[in-house]
């Protein structure tokens, strides 16, 4: 007789539960692959449609007949043989910088970017003073440094007071001769920019917050006064008299639009100002990079002033409708003491500089004023050092790439 062996029933509900949890292990780990697979698939697309994008802006950088050749739906293919490495690119004016929109295939990934001019150092003067028949003085505590356009090979060294020339000779090899007018430069319709956007109807601005992304419309704001908030991006703040900007309030890239425009003491910010009139940058106020100044069509009252302890990195750039007679009237840009201007500055009229600037000066006129009279073409107290250290805004007709200012989409 065989006996025969069984299995208690009780373990059944057991090995049951246990293989169903075998199977769910299974079915998981092959669901969590299929996922990593599916998200690094998903990044890879990522970093392959940022490459694009990367790869359409270096391409705009270097190759200056790029926007030229686009076809009419303004698209190019970054290689032969792949569709989707189609970009559409776009551009516009900021001011005196370039927003560049560069969009891929799909249109899944579009990134924006401020755009201005790359400095050859090599090429661009750190001080154009045209030829007015009258040689370059330097007085007091002064300093030259980098290539030099001036009226005649001399540069002369003096006093002014009990104030002796205390710095270094120039080189030689560092100046060239300059011409009677600045070289020639990019005029920027910059009425255009009121053509197109939203109009936000507002009395003042008194603690209000705004941010515009660039990707979608501007955003106008007509209004004399900024009282503290937070105003960001695609704003353009306009009036047909003075707008005053408070210190209680941040501005990042917006643009200010009016006859007259003033800062006052302690503000901290970046910005870019057109104005027909005049602009007025008190005493310790910082404009962050990029900012900038420009008055397009000055008349012969019309000035620029930068406050003591103050900074701007940008530009500021000074346009006058006809030439005046520098003997008769006081400066179209004053520079005061302690002051610290990085990047162009541009005057096509008069100069008085004191404090520093890191770029490249271009004036017409470059006086010196007391209380008995002024100096032509002098220097004192100030020092100009040509570098690099930013992207200048596309004012000056330059051969040099262009160069990534920020991103700001």
């Amino acid at each position: 007789m065989i006996s025969g062996k069984y299995i208690r029933g009780n373990i059944l509900p057991t090995v049951l539960v246990i293989g169903t949890v075998m199977l769910l292990g299974v079915l998981i780990s092959i669901d969590l692959y299929e996922m990593k697979w599916r998200l690094s698939a998903g990044n890879f697309a990522e970093l392959q449609r940022n490459a694009w994008i990367e790869s359409g802006v270096l391409l705009y950088q270097r190759d200056t007949t790029l926007w030229d050749n686009l076809n009419k739906d303004c698209n190019i293919r970054l290689f032969e043989d792949s569709e989707q490495s189609t970009v559409s690119i776009s551009k516009k004016y900021w001011g005196l910088y370039e927003l560049l929109s560069v969009e891929t295939y799909d249109k899944k990934l579009q990134r924006i970017c401020m755009m201005g001019y790359d400095v050859d150092t090599t090429a661009t003067a750190a001080l154009y003073l045209c030829d007015n028949d009258q040689s370059l003085t330097l007085a007091g505590n002064s300093n030259l440094k980098g290539l030099a356009y001036l009226p005649g090979a001399e540069v002369l060294y003096s006093q002014i007071g009990d104030a002796f020339y205390n710095g270094q000779k120039i080189d030689n090899s560092y100046i060239k001769q300059s011409l009677s007018e600045l070289p020639e430069c990019n005029v920027i319709a910059v009425n255009e920019l009121l053509d197109k956007g939203i109009n936000l109807p507002v009395q003042s601005l008194n603690g209000v917050s705004l941010k515009a992304p660039f990707a979608e419309n501007t955003l106008f704001v007509k209004t004399n006064d900024i009282y503290g908030g937070s105003i960001k991006g695609n704003v353009i703040i306009h009036t047909d008299d003075c707008i005053n900007l408070f210190p209680n309030t941040y501005t990042e890239d917006i643009l200010l639009y009016a006859p007259k425009v003033k800062i006052h003491d302690g503000f901290k910010g970046s910005l870019q100002i057109i104005a027909s009139d005049s602009v007025i940058i008190g005493e310790n106020v910082t404009l962050n990079y990029p900012s900038g100044i420009y008055i397009p069509e000055g008349n012969p009252e019309s000035y620029i002033e930068i406050g003591t302890k103050s900074q701007l990195n940008g530009y500021v750039i000074f346009c006058r409708k006809e030439k005046v007679d520098e003997e008769e009237l006081s400066p179209h840009y004053l520079q005061s003491d302690s002051t610290h201007v990085r990047g162009l500055v541009w005057i096509d009229g008069i100069s008085q500089i004191h404090g520093g600037i890191s770029g490249s000066l271009y004036c017409n006129n470059l006086n010196y004023y007391t209380l008995e009279g002024f100096y032509r073409n002098t220097l004192y107290n100030a020092k100009i050092y040509g570098t690099d250290i930013m992207g200048y805004p596309l004012w000056l007709k330059s051969d040099n790439r262009k160069k990534i200012i920020k991103w700001v989409g």
